[in-house]
């Protein structure tokens, strides 16, 4: 089947190992754009940490804090949020405090960051009167992921991720993922799973190459995800996305 949507993780993905959309990537997904097919990027990265890459490369649609946001990008707006109850984002942090070992890193807000380490010198403690606006994200930074991964995974209320390489854990409402939120703007744009390729590299991206007509891994993925992939192609470094629509789509 032909196909109408590419839809692409960015990290280690689309980015090379700069954090970087290289020129050929540019030039790749636009000409994908000017034959009429929309591009989505798919992200864990917050709100913020994806509208630069907009300004070099305006995706159609973008999918932030794993699925938890979706955005469309002209006129940019948020389509929809899943969001954690503002009781259970309390009942988290004061959990953040009790655990030595456990650092809150940031509470990613839609449209800003309510805090982030990386802004502010001491963690606030006026908690409700910060809390003005839906939580998508609580960024938990500890040396044992897997440990609270498995400890917050308990919990029916929340989706937990972690990522390889990285000391963080990612807490969600249970209802976001990159899948669920890929499943809502595919009903909203009338289009089937069958149609979209999807270009992933970690384990939040497993379910989405397994969901796609067409899912490619880059070869510089984590084993499952190359494991889930239909296709792999060349690492991030070698801009594998951009090589595979070159042969398959332009």
């Amino acid at each position: 089947m032909p196909i109408k949507l590419v839809v692409s993780d960015l990290d280690r993905t689309l980015l090379n190992d700069r954090k970087e959309l290289s020129p050929r990537t540019i030039r790749t997904l636009q000409a994908v754009q000017q034959t009429g097919i929309p591009v989505v990027f798919a992200s864990a990265r917050h709100y913020l940490n994806v509208v630069p890459f907009l300004e070099r490369l305006p995706a159609d649609y973008f999918l932030c804090s794993n699925g938890a946001g979706i955005w469309q990008t002209a006129p940019r707006q948020l389509l929809q949020a899943e969001a954690i109850p503002p009781a259970l984002t309390l009942e988290l942090l004061a959990e953040t405090e009790q655990h030595h070992d456990l650092h809150l890193r940031s509470i990613g807000g839609i449209s800003d960051y309510l805090w982030s380490e990386l802004k502010n010198d001491a963690t606030p403690t006026d908690w409700q009167r910060r809390l003005t606006e839906p939580v998508l994200t609580l960024t938990l930074r500890t040396d044992d992921p897997a440990f609270y991964r498995a400890h917050f995974a308990a919990d029916p209320r929340l989706r937990v991720f972690t990522y390889f390489g990285e000391n963080i854990v990612t807490l969600l409402s249970a209802r976001a993922s990159k899948l669920q939120g890929m499943n809502r703007l595919l009903e909203t744009l009338a289009i089937a799973p069958s149609d979209i390729v999807f270009f992933g590299d970690d384990q939040n991206d497993v379910a989405l190459l397994q969901l796609a007509g067409t899912g490619v891994a880059v070869a510089n993925a984590v084993p499952a995800a190359l494991a889930g992939a239909d296709q792999v192609t060349l690492s991030n470094e070698q801009d594998g996305v951009a090589r595979w629509l070159e042969d398959h789509v332009l």
